[in-house]
């Protein structure tokens, strides 16, 4: 009974796994299928790989994405410790405001900017254009918009803290030591998740950088397979 036990388990995790890996790898083995059609593919291959510049974009992507995680998460665990375990008025109705650019487009959140600080917006000057034009702008507006992911997990986590623990810590230590001792180790999971999502959206992220002229790693790649320098491999 113990091995039938033990052989449905696996069952249960390994097709579930087995089945999002195809997902992954099949779109993934046809571009690779396009890459080794015809001749030359190493060559081809070689000469991308090769390149300094593709290092370069790659690295400055990751640092960019780097950036915007960082603002996230300083905006995103005091607004989290705020709005998940204080006695903060309305708390409830500010998280979902706070929230609410998680369900829109980015873009619709660097566009609105743009009619706020461009040339000719309500509050336009050159200087302020040209910092929204490039990477002051993208690390502002997606660590603002990516922030409200942290909120909300960090939130999330301390609401199921058990106040007990809280209320003997605040017997003996002030309410920010029992904040960075108590409460943030306790939600440390719900934040690394937190961290881990926000670097992935960021990393990812196609139309804020391209609209606001900044150069990175997944605009190339759209620009390559998918734009006006298409060029399969």
């Amino acid at each position: 009974m113990s091995g039938w036990v033990r052989a449905r388990d696996s069952v249960v995790l390994w097709a579930p796994s087995a089945v999002l890996a195809l997902a992954v790898l099949i779109p993934v083995g046809a571009l690779a299928g396009d890459l080794f059609a015809g001749g030359g593919a190493f060559q081809r291959l070689r000469s991308v790989l090769g390149e300094a510049q593709t290092w370069v974009l790659l690295g400055r992507s990751v640092g960019l994405a780097g950036g915007v995680t960082v603002i996230a998460v300083a905006i995103g665990i005091p607004f989290g410790v705020m709005l998940g375990r204080t006695n903060v008025p309305a708390r409830g109705w500010l998280l979902a405001v706070h929230a609410f650019p998680m369900f829109i487009p980015p873009f619709l959140v660097a566009l609105g900017w743009f009619h706020v600080f461009g040339v000719n917006g309500y509050l336009g000057t050159p200087t302020a254009a040209r910092m929204l034009f490039g990477p002051v702008g993208l690390l502002a507006i997606l660590g603002s918009t990516f922030a409200p992911v942290v909120t909300c997990l960090t939130a999330l986590a301390l609401r199921n803290v058990d106040p007990s623990l809280e209320d003997a810590a605040r017997v003996v230590a002030r309410p920010l030591r029992v904040v960075v001792r108590i409460l943030l180790p306790t939600a440390f999971p719900a934040v690394a998740l937190a961290v881990l999502l926000v670097f992935a959206l960021a990393l990812s992220e196609l139309a804020v950088p391209m609209f606001l002229r900044v150069r990175t790693y997944p605009a190339s790649v759209m620009s390559r397979l998918g734009g006006i320098d298409f060029a399969p491999g």
